[in-house]
């Protein structure tokens, strides 16, 4: 979403005076695409960014089991792959939806591959993004609670206080604060104070990405409608969504960390990785048992990203053109429900690329 996209959305909700209903899903969708806008943008917390890539730290016999580990998911390694059947080649680029200064030598190798796509297809596109944006009062099952239903009803009433004396400094008033799903809070607890790495990174690799297929005139399209995201977070049963913000803002100290082991081994071609020690260091201070939460983790995968994945099939599979280039996020590439993974069950022969 882009920053003028974001200020006339701004400027349509603030003249929106309907009553208080309206005025509570306004508010929600408002800071659902702040916090969208806060992650994209350098700001001063970027000079605070203390996290290390946790891969370091490991010992030479951890790190050893943790690529073992790694090479058993399917695609596991690489940012770029090669699906082939009758003449026809898709590119599968993972990206990182966040800026980082490396996305510059990242691009020059991606420039020719785009200009000779005949389309280039990312989750969303940003004019698709900006119809949402103006439209979002639209969606408030997937922002509000269902009615009669409120945080501190779902909460403990520790976990209401701490969130509650949180609420205004997200600038969420009083009145609205209790009937925000729990996954829009989630998404700040969150977030890191590391989101952007070097100067001119603001934007993210699918931004990119399609700026350049736009400049030269290749066809870009969106994989899924804005708002499919999004309900793969609000979908999930309310009581996993407190206990996933419970433990997060409990570890929102992690952040920092977890955020700079993923972009490093996302560079290095190895988000499995990553991914892999992130999902066994998270929320291991919070009293919570493993096995608890994997499961938490595991949910938000399938609907986040296998989910996802599944539902893009179709649009794929529908390409006919010879030259297709897709563009999602890196996670969704390896597993056995990865893009990769499904287009080989389709008779597609895979190749690891350059990136």
């Amino acid at each position: 979403m882009t920053l003028h996209c974001f200020a006339t959305f701004l400027s349509k909700l603030a003249r929106i005076t309907a009553k208080w209903a309206q005025r509570r899903l306004t508010t929600a969708v408002i800071l659902v695409f702040s916090l969208t806008i806060i992650g994209l943008i350098p700001n001063q917390a970027e000079a605070a960014c203390s996290g290390k890539d946790l891969r370091r730290s490991l010992s030479p016999e951890a790190r050893a089991q943790l690529a073992q580990q790694a090479a058993a998911i399917p695609y596991s390694q690489g940012n770029h792959w090669i699906a082939s059947r009758n003449g026809q080649r898709i590119h599968i680029i993972g990206t990182q939806h966040f800026g980082d200064s490396r996305m510059h030598s990242v691009m020059r190798n991606m420039r020719p591959l785009i200009k000779a796509a005949d389309v280039v297809f990312l989750e969303q596109t940003t004019v698709a993004m900006e119809a949402y944006s103006k439209n979002g009062t639209r969606k408030a099952r997937d922002y509000l609670l269902p009615k009669g239903t409120t945080l501190p009803n779902l909460m403990s009433s520790e976990d209401w206080a701490a969130l509650r004396m949180m609420a205004p400094l997200l600038d969420i008033p009083a009145d609205i604060a209790p009937h925000l799903q729990p996954w829009v809070y989630t998404m700040h607890f969150g977030g890191s104070r590391c989101n952007v790495r070097g100067f001119t990174s603001r934007r993210g690799l699918d931004a990119r990405i399609e700026r350049y297929a736009i400049r030269n005139k290749i066809p870009v399209g969106g994989l899924e409608n804005p708002g499919d995201g999004v309900k793969a977070f609000s979908r999930r049963p309310l009581r996993d969504q407190v206990k996933y913000l419970k433990f997060t803002m409990r570890g929102s100290a992690e952040n920092d960390d977890h955020l700079i082991t993923l972009r490093e081994s996302y560079f290095d071609g190895r988000l499995a990785e990553g991914r892999l020690l992130s999902r066994q260091l998270r929320f291991s201070n919070q009293g919570v048992s493993r096995r608890e939460a994997a499961r938490l983790i595991n949910q938000l995968d399938r609907t986040l990203l296998d989910g996802r994945n599944k539902a893009w099939m179709p649009v794929i599979l529908g390409r006919k053109e010879p030259v297709v280039f897709i563009a999602v996020g890196a996670a969704h590439l390896p597993g056995k429900n990865g893009l990769p993974a499904l287009l080989a069950r389709r008779g597609y022969d895979l190749q690891r690329a350059e990136f």
